[in-house]
């Protein structure tokens, strides 16, 4: 189990430096539930993909539902593109198109929900505002160089022993394996 903290805005600016590359991934908590927010490419570019609890379900775009609410990218869309309305109207007096317009509802919009964003600000904005206790998760075993020194200092984080066994840092004997307590703090005994 990973220890948790909550967020500051050096995390939120850390985690924003951390999902601008190609690839990356960063684990919170919000109200209780384990957020993944991932860099992955979709067509062309890159996006952030929100999984609720390690998955993302596709009865959340369609139900309301609190994972839709809390973590999707709401978006809206015309049922008819202005231009294609105009075209097929051409001809008609301004006044005329209005009350045709109005009466087809041919300006109506529909509203679609995915856990896809473009953007880490929007994507912030959105959980800070419909969340109420957003959480850092640590990961458990960290790399440390100069374990117990006043040089002491964090060289890689990973979820399980294994992954931290079979490091760079420890491999190249740089660094010692460390477990974080949920008060934060490390220790060699585990």
């Amino acid at each position: 189990m990973s220890a948790t903290r909550p967020i500051t805005p050096a995390d939120w600016k850390r985690i924003e430096e951390a999902l601008a590359g190609r690839f990356g991934s960063e684990k919170l908590m919000c109200d209780g539930y384990k957020l993944t927010i991932s860099r992955e490419q979709e067509k062309n570019k890159l996006v952030l993909v929100v999984y609720v609890n390690g998955v993302w379900k596709g009865e959340w775009l369609t139900n309301d539902c609190e994972e839709r609410r809390r973590f999707f990218c709401r978006s809206e869309r015309r049922l008819f593109s202005k231009a294609r309305v105009e075209k097929n109207m051409a001809g008609m007096g301004k006044r005329q198109k209005e009350k045709f317009i109005a009466e087809m509802g041919l300006d109506k919009t529909m509203a679609f929900y995915m856990p896809v964003w473009s953007s880490f600000t929007a994507l912030r904005r959105h959980l800070v505002k419909n969340n109420k206790e957003i959480l850092v998760l640590q990961p458990e075993y960290v790399v440390v160089s100069g374990a117990g020194t006043s040089d002491q200092r964090i060289l890689s984080e990973h979820a399980t022993l294994r992954e931290a066994i079979n490091s760079e840092d420890v491999r190249y004997e740089m660094g010692d394996v460390m477990k974080r307590l949920p008060d934060g703090t490390l220790t060699t005994k585990f």
